[in-house]
């Protein structure tokens, strides 16, 4: 059998299946009728099911954000910034607020239990507190940049207090050096390509290193510093340098041990910042001690830094206690003279042996001060160093060992220059007086027209004694003495008549001011008043203000001034004010004016200037006469004893220019010159002795000392509120320790850590999902699951129903 056109076959098969495809299409079709007692079961049933889809969403979502919560929180998750982390966390407690907030207000829509409208509202006020705290906290905190990852370079500037303070000891480390251990710790943490800058509180100013070993041999360079500077200077170079750098990630690194002596000046950083700075992440790494202990000695303080042969040194200390300090030793040490000493042997200064002279022992209590005085006798004429020290060790020893330098010289030649009707007795008796061990001042008494005639080079100070009309020349010839650094002392009284004699220009030049006329007192008697300004003439008076019955020596006349000079001082005054002792510095020398007579011309006059000499006990006029005469004697010696910061200047006896040797305190030694009288130098600002000597054929021998300002080794530590002030409230981060330095800049450059925060947030997930489903999942009184629970909640999450099968609606027709 075979076809001719099997594709036939194909065709006919199709065409026989046409008619099949008819019938079943044309079939008719059974109608389904619901009947009407389960119409209203099928409705109520879908209305079930929509009320509760809600309900499953919401248990479905609060499953999934604790298991995202959970996992998160498992992996590490940070935020790019601290600034970022804190609006990620507004956005988050922002949403579960709405979340929760829609619960409650569902639940009292549809009427639900007091108890669970009541608990959902709680839980939406607390949520609601919540979200405006962190929004508080991400609104005010600090901004800084959004750094976005730790690998971005920065610009970084590392400022160090290098004060002596730093030089604190604690567990066997100074301060300084773990400054410098935490910012090498730090540098190496930096990220590559970053700009890093190395400040100092003594050099402030400085650019970004080269390369970061650069900076980290800068920082292995910086070493204390006895110069006393506030490190706010150092900030604000540091603020204005990285204002000028293109990174856009900014550091700021403060290493100080938090004393009140380092941050003391009154400006802040505030004024570095405007609406187009933006201001940087700034660290203040605190390496001080909390509880520092240490004992301190003060400057010593000398009656007078020239005393004259045979009278006694007396100098004055104190021991200041930070912490309990017990009981110490405290020692007095002076130099054994040797003409020959200081001299270089084998290339290293060879100095006089220290002879212990004296010592004490004290003990304080806490933050307590204890004073100490010694008395030094015996010391020939010259130079003497010396040394106070304190025995034992504390963590502090710098401050445990003060200077001084004391100058003994013969007895003061004055020269006393009166009118012949003027008496000299009570002004000769008063000089000439003899001091505990000896008289200090030798006077010589000639009339005042020998003033021309007489060498004044061989006094110490000159007296004018109520004088009357001088030459021209004398007056040139006074001046010329002065301004070599020689001392004059004028007592006006009635002689100096007339007064255009004392008011002409050669007489002005020593004179405070132009004499007017005499001005008595009328009814009620003058008397005087000390001022309040500082200056040695006055120290003794300040000290005996509230004991001086100025009172009982009245004045019934003096001269009356005209406009004083600008370069005069008013030491004292009367009663109505006007001018009585005025001091005035004349060149190199000083010249004293008092404008009411202390002669004894006076006392026979019909009517007395005044009875500060002629009183029962006129002790006040004593100790005026004698600290002036001093004042005027000690100035041609100038001044010995110095503090950190102060300008050395001391005067040479010769008129020529004279080089000396100057040895310094860390054993080494440079030329030094003396010009117009004067040695001058600047830049001495390390304790200790400094000697001065001549070169070899001139036996002149000269030094002075130099001691640590009185809060330069004070430890006390400043407060909170004040370093708020300086840097601003919440614009900075204080840390203690390298791990917490670490993790505070770990939150600025790699970002804030949410591990806490998603921990509690799954807390809170947990607790909303079991109280939902407890909710959800209740029992009828019989143990059995609610209808609508058993029917919506496991379809919902693919569970068997537990129902019965649902009811066959339909019907066939």
């Amino acid at each position: 059998m075979s076809v001719l056109h099997p594709i036939l076959l194909g065709l006919v098969g199709l065409a026989v299946g046409i008619p099949i495809v008819l019938h079943l299409l044309m079939r008719r079709r059974p109608k389904h009728r619901v009947f009407p007692a389960f119409l209203f079961l099928q409705k109520r049933r879908v209305t079930n099911e929509r009320k509760l889809q809600l309900r499953h969403w919401l248990l479905l979502l609060m499953r999934c954000c604790a298991i995202a919560a959970l996992g998160f929180a498992l992996t590490g998750l940070t935020v790019a910034s601290a600034a970022g982390g804190h609006w990620l966390l507004v956005l988050v407690s922002t949403i579960l607020l709405a979340v929760t907030a829609g619960i409650a207000l569902i639940c009292w829509r549809h009427r639900r239990g007091p108890a669970i409208v009541a608990g959902m509202a709680t839980v939406s006020c607390v949520m609601a507190v919540l979200t405006m705290w962190l929004f508080v906290r991400a609104l005010g905190g600090p901004q800084g940049s959004m750094i976005g990852t730790q690998q971005a370079p920065v610009a970084a500037v590392m400022v160090f207090d290098n004060s002596v303070r730093m030089l604190y000891r604690e567990s066997n480390q100074r301060r300084i050096e773990v400054a410098k251990e935490i910012a090498e710790d730090l540098m190496a943490d930096l990220p590559r390509e970053s700009e890093l800058a190395i400040l100092s509180s003594s050099h402030s100013e400085g650019n970004f290193a080269v390369s970061i070993a650069t900076a980290r041999n800068e920082i292995r360079a910086i070493s204390t510093s006895f110069e006393s500077r506030s490190i706010m200077d150092a900030i604000r170079s540091a603020l204005d340098l990285l204002a000028i750098s293109e990174k856009a990630s900014r550091e700021l690194y403060i290493f100080s041990d938090l004393t009140n002596a380092s941050w003391r000046v009154n400006s802040t950083v505030d004024d570095r910042f405007d609406g187009h700075v933006e201001r940087p992440a700034i660290y203040v790494i605190d390496v001080g001690s909390e509880a520092a202990s240490n004992d301190r000695l003060q400057p010593p303080k000398l009656a007078a830094d020239t005393v004259t042969g045979g009278n006694a040194v007396h100098l004055t200390t104190a021991v200041t206690s930070t912490g309990a300090m017990g009981s110490r030793t405290v020692e007095l040490l002076v130099e054994r003279p040797d003409p020959r000493l200081p001299m270089i042997v084998d290339g290293v200064p060879k100095l006089p042996d220290l002879v212990l002279r004296d010592q004490q022992t004290v003990s304080a209590g806490m933050n307590e001060t204890v004073s100490v005085e010694f008395d030094v006798r015996g010391m020939p004429v010259g130079t003497h160093h010396g040394q106070i020290r304190l025995t034992g060790s504390d963590g502090l020893e710098l401050d445990d060992i003060t200077y001084f330098t004391v100058q003994v010289s013969p007895t003061w030649p004055v020269l006393i220059a009166a009118s012949p009707e003027a008496g000299v007795q009570w002004m000769t008796s008063a000089l000439s007086a003899a001091e505990q061990d000896g008289a200090r001042f030798d006077c010589e008494n000639v009339s005042l027209d020998r003033i021309g005639e007489i060498d004044l080079d061989r006094f110490r100070c000159v007296c004018l004694l109520d004088p009357g009309p001088l030459a021209t020349s004398s007056w040139r010839k006074l001046t010329q003495y002065v301004h070599q650094g020689g001392g004059l002392a004028v007592f006006l009284g009635p002689h100096a008549d007339p007064v255009t004699t004392f008011n002409q220009p050669e007489a002005q030049s020593l004179l405070p001011g132009r004499l007017l006329r005499h001005w008595r007192s009328g009814s009620e008697p003058l008397f005087l008043t000390s001022s309040s300004l500082a200056h040695p003439i006055l120290d003794v008076f300040h000290e005996l203000e509230t004991t001086i019955p100025w009172g009982q020596f009245p004045v019934n006349t003096h001269w009356a001034l005209g406009d004083l000079n600008a370069d005069c001082q008013t030491l004292f005054r009367f009663s109505n004010n006007h001018p009585a002792l005025v001091a005035r510095r004349v060149g190199r020398g000083h010249a004293i004016t008092m404008t009411t007579s202390s002669s004894a011309s006076s006392v026979s006059s019909s009517r007395r200037w005044n009875e500060l000499t002629t009183a029962l006990n006129p002790w006040p006029m004593f100790v005026l006469v004698d600290q002036t005469f001093e004042f005027l004697a000690q100035w041609g010696d100038g001044k010995l004893n110095y503090e950190v910061g102060q300008s050395v200047v001391l005067p040479d006896p010769s008129t020529e220019p004279r080089r000396y040797q100057l040895f310094t305190p860390d054993s080494a030694w440079q030329d030094v010159a003396a010009e117009k009288g004067e040695v001058r130098i600047p830049l001495a600002t390390t304790p200790g002795t400094y000697r001065l000597k001549a070169t070899p054929g001139q036996a002149t021998i000269q030094g002075f000392s130099i001691n640590l300002q009185p809060n330069m080794t004070d430890l006390t530590r400043v407060t909170p509120p004040r370093l708020d002030e300086l840097l601003g409230e919440g614009q900075y981060r204080l840390a203690r320790g390298r791990e917490k330095i670490e993790r505070q800049i770990g939150q600025v450059r790699t970002g804030m850590k949410l591990y806490p925060w998603l921990m509690a947030l799954l807390a809170f997930v947990l607790a909303m999902e079991q109280f939902l489903a407890n909710r959800f999942y209740q029992t009828n009184r019989f143990g059995l699951a609610s209808p609508a629970t058993r029917d919506g909640i496991g379809r919902s999450w693919g569970w068997p129903s537990g129902s019965a099968k649902a009811p066959d609606t339909r019907s066939t027709a």
